[in-house]
């Protein structure tokens, strides 16, 4: 699979290839940026709008419950006057006058308390039955709110009811209490207190809020109560996240619970506002892209034409060597590493030139010696027709050896000179070998003999001509004495896993093989027992050797070990 995609990549053009690794991909990975950048940035911003909200939803809510404690002790301390006590014991029994003298006295009292009358924009005292005793301003609560507070009232004396309400269709903040006797601890009557709006929203009712959000104040119900934005009295506002849908228009609605009225301090953020915020984040992000997309384009094409115009040149150059135009020469003296390619090119260029003009001597030489070989032909024929007639005025004048030796001589010379095959049978070298002991005969008579121990079927193997005879050469000439009997070369021929083992060995004076050194000189157009090893190693490998044992006076044992060639093919290294 790695190979297969390998090739799909390397099917493209490096031209191709460079553009896509240095602007698409580039281009590419800065619009993933972009979109990664933006959804972090929505995230981010959400989150501070979150934690906005938060904290002015915190200040907001720790406000209006500083301002309910702060009403609730100013209510207590109305509350402790005796004048309201008496009041409410007397109610049925006073006349007009006392019902007018009681409510001087108690306006003069509650304006005694100005911190509460400051914020009250109506004060009711009402009795256990809920008739007005005392009333203070020029607006009336509302009868169902009469009947339904002062019942909650009734029922936990002692604690202060807040509630919402409208007054002549002016919000109100009120707060109720069912007042009870001193002494008896029975309720006797109830104090009912409607409060400016402002009272609790001074803190933010006028304060202009970041990202154009407001806030808003809702019942228990979620119904709207009072706030910076107006929406119709009671409208239910249903709070969902950032989904928040008021008449049409979203919303970012956070809020916080204000436990001891019951009511939701919401923070309510247009997500226009939100949006533009985005906006302007994704301006500034395509900005910078843009900035870096132009900044890439301008240094990727600086870079990739430093890479394709030099390749470019060395492909054109390598193109012209083909095509048969080998003086071309590269100018290129970067250190980079299409520079050393240039260089190593333009060696190699004048590496072949080299070569070429070698070969081109080599081939003047050639046809200078096949001239020298042609004319050389004449001197064999002249050799061997003075051999032939030498060996006939032998025969003329009856002298056998010398004719057999003369003719022995003119075979191993014509095998040696004329043949120029490199391959012979087995049978051709012993006929060589045998030609070879006619010839040493002559000199040292029946002084030694040769036995060959050679199944027929190895007759027909080829190994390379003449490297028996100087294994022989050397038995004879210095392994054997000249005055010495019963001296005798055996040649073994076998075969063993595919291998064919000469073996050659003699009982002549042997030698100690550490001490003695092969002589370089050889016999026979120069072939020595060194030559053979070379040739070997070079024709059949390295794995084909000739091992050598030598005893003094025992003899001396000749292995040598080469591939079976049984159909007469040349076999090479």
């Amino acid at each position: 699979m790695g190979k297969f995609k390998r090739n799909i990549i390397r099917s493209i053009g490096i031209k191709k290839r460079l553009i896509f690794g240095f602007l698409i991909i580039p281009i590419i990975s800065m619009i993933v940026i972009f979109f990664i950048g933006y959804k972090e940035s929505n995230k981010i911003i959400k989150e501070n709008i979150d934690n906005y909200s938060n904290e002015m939803l915190n200040i907001v809510e720790e406000n209006i419950n500083l301002n309910i404690g702060k009403f609730e002790q100013q209510l207590d301390e109305v509350l402790l006057s005796p004048l309201i006590y008496e009041g409410l014991n007397k109610s049925k029994i006073m006349s007009s006058t006392e019902e007018y003298n009681f409510a001087n006295r108690m306006n003069e009292f509650l304006y005694s308390k100005l911190h509460l009358l400051s914020s009250a924009g109506e004060v009711e005292i009402l009795t256990n039955d809920l008739s007005i005793l005392y009333t203070q301003g020029f607006k009336y609560f509302k009868k169902e709110d009469v009947l339904k507070y002062s019942a909650i009232a009734q029922e936990i004396p002692g604690r202060t009811i807040w509630f919402h309400t409208q007054i002549d269709g002016q919000g109100a903040i009120s707060m109720s209490r069912a007042i009870r006797d001193p002494l008896t601890k029975v309720v006797n009557g109830y104090i009912f207190v409607a409060l400016n709006e402002k009272a609790f929203g001074g803190s933010f009712l006028n304060v202009n809020l970041d990202n154009s959000a407001s806030i808003i104040v809702l019942n228990e119900r979620n119904e709207y109560l009072f706030g910076q934005q107006k929406f119709p009295y009671k409208k239910i506002i249903d709070l969902n996240g950032d989904k928040t849908i008021i008449d049409s228009s979203r919303y970012i609605g956070n809020y916080k619970d204000v436990s001891k009225v019951g009511w939701k301090v919401v923070n309510l953020v247009p997500y226009e506002s939100f949006l533009d915020r985005i906006r302007g984040v994704l301006v500034t992000l395509l900005i910078y892209m843009l900035t870096f997309i132009a900044l890439t384009i301008i240094l990727s094409n600086y870079i990739y034409k430093s890479i394709y115009n030099p390749i470019n040149n060395l492909v054109k150059g390598m193109d012209r060597a083909i095509s048969g135009c080998i003086d071309a020469n590269l100018e290129d003296d970067s250190n980079d590493e299409i520079g050393r390619l240039s260089k190593q090119f333009n060696g190699l260029i004048s590496k072949i030139n080299s070569l070429l003009d070698e070969i081109k001597y080599e081939q003047e030489l050639k046809r200078e010696s096949e001239i020298k070989m042609l004319q050389a032909q004449i001197n064999p024929h002249f050799l061997f027709n003075t051999l032939n007639t030498l060996k006939w005025i032998a025969v003329m004048n009856e002298d056998t050896s010398v004719s057999n030796g003369l003719g022995a001589l003119a075979k191993l010379l014509r095998n040696t000179i004329v043949d120029s095959n490199e391959f012979v049978t087995i049978r051709e070298e012993i006929d060589n070998i045998k030609s070879y002991i006619v010839i040493q005969k002559l000199r040292y008579g029946d002084s030694f003999e040769v036995d060959y121990h050679i199944e027929e079927e190895f007759y027909n193997y080829k190994i390379i001509k003449f490297i028996l005879q100087p294994i022989i050469e050397n038995s004879i000439l210095h392994g054997f004495d000249e005055d010495k009997d019963n001296q005798k070369i055996d040649i073994i021929i076998s075969e063993r896993n595919n291998i064919l083992e000469i073996l050659i060995k003699d009982n002549g004076k042997g030698f100690n093989q550490h001490k003695h050194k092969e002589k370089k000189e050889g016999k026979l157009s120069g072939v020595g027992y060194k030559n053979v090893c070379e040739r070997i190693k070079l024709t059949y490998g390295k794995e084909y050797t000739v091992e050598l044992k030598s005893e003094i006076d025992k003899g001396t044992e000749v292995k040598i070990m080469l591939p079976v060639n049984k159909d007469g093919g040349e076999l090479n290294a």
